[in-house]
């Protein structure tokens, strides 16, 4: 499962994070008959959440003092925590 969405065939430098990625056909809300119907809404209040959270705190940033360590899993590529110091 780690594998889905880091494809080379599909995707360019799949291993780099790249939030302008066009087009970018990831797996995270599956696909076909299995495509989550509530996609829309996940990605609506994904977008109000973030949107909410960057006009509160415009001044924003990664916290550099702590090392970003990935978490143990063959099922993800995700980090354990990602602290961002808010102003």
């Amino acid at each position: 499962m780690a594998s889905a969405n880091h494809d080379e065939d599909v995707f360019e430098k799949p291993d780099v994070f790249n939030i302008h990625r066009n087009p970018n056909p990831h797996l995270g809300l599956g696909s076909g008959i299995h495509y989550c119907m509530g996609s829309q809404l996940a990605r609506m209040e994904s977008r109000i959440a973030l949107q909410t959270l960057l006009d509160r705190y415009p001044a924003y940033r990664r916290d550099r003092s702590v090392e970003l360590a990935r978490m143990d899993s063959t099922m993800m590529f995700a980090l354990k925590e990602l602290p961002i110091i808010l102003k």
